[in-house]
Formats: C-alpha cells, sequence, structure tokens
C-alpha cells in the first residue's frame, strides 16, 4: 500500500503521506511485548454488561455489532498509560495537530469485536447536509500543520482479509463534498452498516502492534467481519487540541494523575472538566484547582 511507512522513517516522508491520503501507517509501532500486556490486561477485564464500569473503564452502551467498547481507557493500568505519549507517535501527531493548544487525549477506548460486527462509515471533512466537519479540520500551508483531531488506531490482533479491517476513504479529507454513500437513501451512515463495496475505500490490513494515525476529517469505518472464529482487537487515542473538552465526560481520576508522569498528566487532563463517573465517584471527584495543584507538584518535582 502507498501509504504504509515504518515507524522510524524520516518525518518529511510521513508528513506528505499524511497531507496526500489523510492517514500513514506504522509498522510495528508496539513490540511483541506491548501488545502481549495489552492484551493480557483487555483479557482480565471482568465481564460486564452495557453501561457498567470497571473501576474508572467503562463499557460503552451502544449499537451491538460495534463490539465491546472499553471507554476511558487511559484508566485501565499501566499498560495503557504508556500509550498516552508513545514515542512511536506522539511527536507525529503533536506535529499534525500544530500550534492551536497542547495536545489533549479527548477520547481513548479498546474495541473487541467478534463475527459479524462493523461499523458504519463516518466521518469526513463534510457531512451528508453539507455541513463542515469541525471535529476533525485538516488544514495545511506552507508546511505547517493544523487538524482539528489525529487519531491513532492500533492493532492489538493480526487484521487482514475477513478480519473485520478498519476502511478508509483516502484524501476525503480535502473533499468538498460528502461521499455519495453518505447521502441519499442508500446511505450507509447508519448503525449497523459496513463499509464493504464502498467506492474510494481501502482497507487497512495491519499485523499486530502496528498503528494507523488519520485526521478524524478522513471518511473511516470498518468492513464487516466474516471469519467466523476469533475477534478483532484495536485501541484508538484520539487527539485534539487542549482547548476541547471529553467527548464523553470522562474525568481523570487523581490515582491515575498520581501515577503518570508530569507530561501524560497534562495530556489527559488539558480539556475542560467533564462530569462521567462512575457510580460512587462524584464525591472524590478533582476540582479543576486540585487538578491544577497537582500538575503544579509534578511539574515541580520534575525539575528537581
Amino acid at each position: 500500500m502507498a501509504t504504509e511507512s515504518s515507524a522510524a522513517d524520516a518525518s518529511a516522508e510521513l508528513d506528505f503521506l499524511f497531507d496526500l491520503n489523510g492517514f500513514v501507517k506504522l509498522r510495528q509501532a508496539l513490540s511483541a511485548s506491548e501488545v502481549a500486556s495489552l492484551n493480557d490486561a483487555l483479557t482480565a477485564f471482568p465481564p460486564t454488561e452495557p453501561g457498567e464500569w470497571h473501576g474508572r473503564v467503562h463499557n460503552q452502551s451502544h449499537d451491538a455489532q460495534r463490539g465491546v467498547n472499553w471507554q476511558n481507557i487511559t484508566e485501565g493500568g499501566t499498560p495503557f498509560e504508556a500509550l498516552i505519549d508513545h514515542p512511536s507517535w506522539i511527536g507525529h501527531v503533536g506535529r499534525w495537530i500544530g500550534s492551536r493548544g497542547s495536545l489533549y487525549v479527548d477520547e481513548a477506548f479498546a474495541n473487541i469485536r467478534g463475527p459479524g460486527g462493523a461499523i458504519n462509515v463516518h466521518g469526513g471533512a463534510v457531512s451528508a447536509d453539507g455541513v463542515l466537519n469541525y471535529n476533525g479540520l485538516y488544514h495545511c500551508e506552507n508546511g505547517v500543520f493544523s487538524c482539528g483531531q489525529v487519531n491513532v488506531l492500533i492493532a492489538l490482533t493480526d487484521i487482514g482479509p475477513g478480519d473485520g479491517a478498519t476502511c478508509l476513504v483516502p484524501c476525503s479529507h480535502k473533499s468538498n463534498r460528502a461521499h455519495p454513500d453518505q447521502t441519499g437513501p442508500g446511505r450507509r451512515d447508519k448503525m449497523g452498516l459496513a463499509m464493504d463495496g464502498m467506492d474510494g475505500a481501502v482497507e487497512v490490513h495491519m499485523e499486530a502492534g502496528d498503528a494507523v494515525v488519520f485526521v478524524d476529517s478522513l471518511a473511516h469505518g470498518s468492513v464487516r467481519r466474516t471469519n467466523p472464529d476469533g475477534e478483532r482487537r484495536i485501541i484508538v487515542y484520539r487527539y485534539s487540541p487542549s482547548m476541547r473538552r471529553s467527548r464523553f465526560g470522562y474525568r481523570p481520576s487523581a490515582e491515575l494523575l498520581a501515577r503518570l508522569t508530569p507530561e501524560r498528566a497534562a495530556i489527559v487532563s488539558r480539556g475542560a472538566p467533564p462530569e462521567n463517573l462512575p457510580p460512587g465517584a462524584a464525591l472524590d471527584a478533582l476540582s479543576v484547582e486540585e487538578l491544577r495543584a497537582i500538575l503544579q507538584r509534578k511539574e515541580q518535582a520534575a525539575r528537581l
């Protein structure tokens, strides 16, 4: 695939491919041991129903064909914390977000999808009703990027033909029109549908440890998983300028912030104070002042 690259490639090549296609693929962005640690952590999560919590990790309620979505996965343990500013992509993501504020993770989740699962096409520079996608605005001028959101999708299992691969429409981040399959009576942007056979779309086949990094204004989704065995496991970290807030209102716990480095703590807590907490957690929720005090202490300690 013309848009594939290794994690160690020069930034100039990645910048060209990201600007041209709206995405790049980083081969083996995670080591085998990192992938194993993440898979072990997910496997150890207890069975829960949609809407229930495992600590601060939320089993999100949504369309069943999308699979299990473990939202707020940064609270899932050390392996997930390491992804916040992982060296395989954090420099590129920061460069592509640009200077509109410091980096902020406004959503992070793990998705586990079995046979028959898929997610409909969504995103794109222009919505079906002709409105600009401000969530993923894309601009590059004189080599300087400014993006509203950049997503890092990491494969924890091999994802090939029949595995329900992520599907992207290259260059759609620059389109002035919504994809025809996102409009009209046969539109595919509805729950339960998939991107199989969609004109202009490409399946992104990945090995465990690969990552695909794309601007959110790129039309994306997946084809349907037809293989009868196994499951597709991915993790997605969505980065945006710090002016944004948590997509679903999650707030980092005091325990998480205490464990994180100052850099990681800042990336997960820069957004406006959210409100989505597990039952009984409201009393120990951090105020904005408490959060700022924690970050200040950690920054002071880092300078010693």
